[in-house]
């Protein structure tokens, strides 16, 4: 009886594989969505001819450059842009993976 206690069952290795996958889908969501709103941020604020250099009462920069976010958390923080949306989504998706895994409680090594 002792010995049947050492070996998981099947049922927790299966567990354990399911949290695994859903711990690295989770953390590759959040990358995906990292890397995606860096990517339509820049080109926005570089090369889209919507913005062509011009400010919020549409008149020229003095620079002649258009605007760019000092940092990814105010480029992502309007939900009414794409790079805002695209990075809402795939935050939710690894949100969403990351708390159904339970991965504290079955990758108990974690």
């Amino acid at each position: 009886m002792a010995r049947r206690n050492q070996w998981q069952s099947s049922a927790d290795v299966q567990r354990q594989c399911q949290s695994a996958v859903l711990l690295l889908i989770g953390s590759l969501s959040s990358l995906t969505g990292i890397i995606i709103s860096t990517a339509v941020g820049a080109y926005i604020s570089n090369f889209s001819p919507v913005t062509a250099n011009v400010n919020f009462l549409g008149e020229p920069f003095a620079s002649g450059k258009n605007y760019t976010p000092l940092n990814f958390s105010e480029m992502v923080s309007g939900y009414h842009t794409a790079h805002g949306q695209a990075f809402f989504a795939f935050s939710l998706i690894a949100a969403i993976c990351l708390l159904v895994s339970w991965y504290p409680k079955e990758l108990s090594n974690v």
